[in-house]
Formats: C-alpha cells, structure tokens, sequence
C-alpha cells in the first residue's frame, strides 16, 4: 500500500509515437471532502501528514513522468488533428476519453490546467488552426482558459465549455448535441 497510484484506476501515458509507456497516472476512487476538498474515505478524516496530503490528491502521476513534456493521446490523435486543423484541448486523461468515445479523434489532455512551451510546440508542429478549449467549467478552467487564448493568440481559440463541470460529467450523446453547435472537425 505505499507505492502513491495503489487503489486508483490508472491509466498508462505513452511516448508521441506509441512506442513505450513513459509513466501512468492514477485518478482517485474516493469522493471528494465537502471539508478539506481532498479525495478520500470519510472514515479516515482529513488529510494530516504531507504524504496523506500527497496521496489524497484527484490526480497523481508516477515518479519520474513529466507532465510538461506530454499531450495525453497526442500519438492518437496526431493524425487527426494534422488532416483537420482543429484540435480540442482540454484537462484531462478521463475528459479525453469521454470525448474520443463520443467519436472525437483530435483531442489531447494538457494533465492540468496549463500548457506548458514544450506542449505549444507540438501544437505549432501539427499545423493546428483552430483550438477548441474544452477545459472544466470551474474557476480553474475558466481562469486557464483566458490565459491559454492569450499565450496562443496566432490561433484562433474558441471556448468550448461544457454545461457542467466537465466532459466526463457528460454522456455521449450530451457531448455530440453540444460539439453540433460547433463546426468541429473529427
């Protein structure tokens, strides 16, 4: 029970051409706390000690992967994103999942709420037109949001908020309705 991903559903983050996983993310299982606004069982309590701090976080990566450096599902939907020139950019690794289930293939996850200069790269090596940020609708998100349309202002950025908190909230049929208002290349 002491390796940090042990009792999360994990998900395997790949190289830019599907090569070799890098490093694994886990997401918790726990509810999050209407207190501390952690994730973790309501009979343990709050958090305390800097490693249950640590372990109760939404996400967690393994050591040594650098979230900067990564588009979660770039290897996939690279070629989607180069034949249309759009790619839908959001938080991530469940939101992308949820979206390529609903039949959208040029869609990657930052890992967060900031794109990093290594992650703009690989956006400017595709040849992206038009950016579609689908990033949460809570303050984070929004506040990233404009702060990405601004760091990316070369592109033209279209805000693609979901009705609720995020895609992963929303079932397939919600997030086709809701990307129809949109001329969104798949």
């Amino acid at each position: 029970k002491s390796n940090l991903l042990y009792g999360r559903v994990t998900i395997p983050i790949y190289n830019d051409d599907h090569t070799e996983a890098v490093g694994f993310m886990g997401r918790s299982l726990n509810p999050q706390c209407s207190i501390c606004k952690r994730y973790h069982t309501m009979s343990s309590g709050c958090p305390n000690t800097s490693y249950e701090k640590i372990k109760s976080q939404k996400w967690l990566n393994s050591k040594g992967m650098s979230r900067n450096k990564l588009l979660f599902n770039y290897w996939y939907a690279k070629e989607y994103i180069e034949e249309s020139g759009d790619v839908i950019l959001v938080e991530s690794p469940g939101n992308v999942m949820k979206i390529v289930q609903a039949g959208f293939n040029n869609v990657v996850g930052m890992f967060g709420t900031i794109l990093s200069k290594n992650q703009s790269k690989k956006l400017d090596e595709l040849g992206v037109k038009r950016i579609f940020l689908g990033l949460d609708k809570d303050d984070a998100g929004l506040v990233a949001a404009d702060n990405i349309s601004n760091q990316l202002s070369k592109y033209e950025c279209i805000p693609l908020i979901p009705p609720v908190n995020d895609y992963g909230d929303m079932v397939e049929d919600e997030i086709i309705s809701f990307f129809s208002k949109y001329d969104i290349l798949k």
